[in-house]
C-alpha cells in the first residue's frame, strides 16, 4: 500500500543514509522502524501476510565505500540519494 508522509527533511536523509549503509531500499527500513514501533513482529521477505519470524545471526562487517562515492560533498551524496530513491519510486 502506498503511503504519502511529511517527514522532516533531516529525518528522511537520516534514513535514507541508513537505507544506503545497509544496502537497503528505503521502503523497507521504513517499513521495519515502523513495525518496531508499534511492536509487530518483523515480515518474512516475500511474503505478504508476514508469519512466524526467522531469528538470523548478526554479522558485523567493515562499511565498504563505493570508489563512485569517496570524497563526495553532503550535496552530492544528498543529490544521489534523491536520484536513488526516485528511481525505486518509479520500478513500483
Amino acid at each position: 500500500m502506498k503511503v504519502t508522509l511529511e517527514l522532516p527533511d533531516d529525518l528522511v536523509q537520516a534514513i535514507k543514509l541508513r537505507a544506503l549503509h545497509q544496502r537497503r531500499r528505503f521502503k523497507d527500513v521504513m517499513a521495519e522502524y515502523l513495525q518496531v514501533a508499534i511492536n509487530l513482529p518483523p515480515r518474512q521477505p516475500g511474503k505478504a501476510g508476514g508469519g512466524t519470524a526467522t531469528t538470523l545471526p548478526v554479522l558485523k562487517a567493515a562499511c565498504v565505500t563505493s570508489p563512485q562515492v569517496t570524497g563526495w560533498s553532503p550535496q552530492q551524496m544528498s543529490d544521489w540519494i534523491k536520484e536513488q530513491a526516485l528511481e525505486d519510486s518509479s520500478k513500483e
